[in-house]
């Protein structure tokens, strides 16, 4: 946990590869932070990557199961993709409250993953890409019900 925690000067970090595992604020308390290299086979970031410079998330996570809550920086806007592995979401992964940013989360899982109630809340504009193929299980599933009206197929 706090892994970097008291390296109040840490300007640049690079994780190898073969860390799969971000602990409980691993990438936290760190202002002078310009510059971190994640690997997109990040598994999990328990508590998020809140304090990595935007530009630094990897916007595609292939092999993560378990979303973790608040996984990107308040008002991120670009692109987000999890892979068929996604089975878990946690609460606000893309949380935002500027008009001016948008977030398109992808899955690329033909099922659902589970995920709590706030998981999507939001009031920026955003929208959830899904398979085609699996666009009516998305929309029908619980955890997705508040924002069915966002989500579309990938292929649109």
């Amino acid at each position: 946990e706090e892994a970097f925690r008291g390296c109040p000067n840490l300007i640049s970090i690079k994780i190898p590869d073969t860390i799969v595992h971000l602990t409980q604020y691993a990438l936290s308390s760190l202002p002078s932070l310009e510059y971190v290299n994640i690997s997109p086979n990040l598994l999990s970031a328990w508590n998020g990557l809140g304090s990595v410079p935007i530009d630094c998330i990897p916007t595609t996570f292939m092999e993560m199961q378990e979303v973790p809550g608040y996984l990107l920086p308040y008002n991120y806007s670009g692109t987000i993709t999890f892979g068929p592995k996604c089975t878990d979401v946690g609460s606000h992964i893309a949380y935002a409250y500027k008009s001016d940013v948008y977030t398109t989360i992808i899955f690329l899982g033909t099922t659902p993953p589970n995920a709590v109630d706030n998981a999507f809340r939001r009031s920026a504009p955003f929208e959830i890409r899904v398979p085609a193929e699996a666009l009516e299980a998305y929309k029908a599933a619980p955890e997705f019900n508040e924002v069915a009206d966002y989500i579309f197929a990938i292929e649109d």
